[in-house]
């Protein structure tokens, strides 16, 4: 017994309360140590999920989402019918809907066979956390990439490791608009800035006003656990 519960219900707390959901095995597994069945998820080194292996990566697709708006821009240009230019945005949508069905598919496979399911819970968790809108047809694509390449790697390392990883990805560039931003030392930003008195980019803006209550919960959270 551990704080006068029975193993069994403690472990049935960790694996509902911080997994996904007991698998076959996973109570009996968790009734032992509860916490050092959970420690032991995030203090293992991250190793990819085979299921995200044969994904394109956030770059290929990305350079897929400029190759198809480009060719939507020529045949703008070319007048190509009307029925062409009315459903442009929806045949793009459509060209990159698949990237998409196969990061849910592998993220769905991930969650109902890991072994760490802990760490797949802080996967979901800071994927929600850093959520993209996939209204954009390119965060469609690339919203299954931010996950498999920034939060992944990074989820029980240091957070700010973390966070620069997901503001710095393609997914959040370009969901913040934040793609063709200027230098902060060049001649049109610091005329920007004079004329502005102050302020930054739009990301930067959008990070310190989303981000900031929970950047301090969370290094209140942090601070907390590091004298218990």
């Amino acid at each position: 017994m551990r704080d006068g519960r029975p193993s069994e219900l403690a472990g049935a707390i960790a694996v509902r309360r911080f997994g996904l959901g007991a698998r076959p095995g996973e109570l009996a597994a968790a009734a032992g140590d509860p916490r050092d069945w959970l420690l032991s998820q995030v203090r293992t080194p991250y190793s990819p999920p085979v299921d995200i292996g044969g994904l394109e990566s956030g770059a290929a697709i990305l350079a897929t989402y400029q190759s198809l708006v480009r060719a939507r821009r020529v045949s703008r240009a070319r007048s190509e019918g009307a029925s062409s230019l009315k459903n442009g945005g929806d045949g793009v949508r459509a060209q990159i809907m698949p990237f998409h069905i196969s990061q849910v598919a592998a993220r769905t496979r991930i969650a109902l066979t890991t072994a760490q399911p802990f760490r797949e819970r802080l996967v979901h968790f800071w994927t929600n956390h850093f959520a993209v809108s996939v209204d954009k047809p390119v965060c469609l694509g690339l919203a299954g990439a931010l996950e498999n390449e920034a939060i992944r790697p990074n989820v029980t390392g240091r957070f700010l490791d973390l966070l620069l990883a997901v503001e710095t990805h393609p997914a959040m560039i370009m969901y913040l608009d934040n793609a063709r931003s200027i230098g902060p030392d060049s001649l049109a930003s610091k005329r920007t800035v004079r004329r502005l008195r102050g302020g930054g980019s739009l990301a930067s803006t959008k990070i310190l006003r989303v981000r900031s209550s929970s950047f301090i919960r969370s290094a209140a959270t942090a601070a907390t656990a590091s004298r218990t």
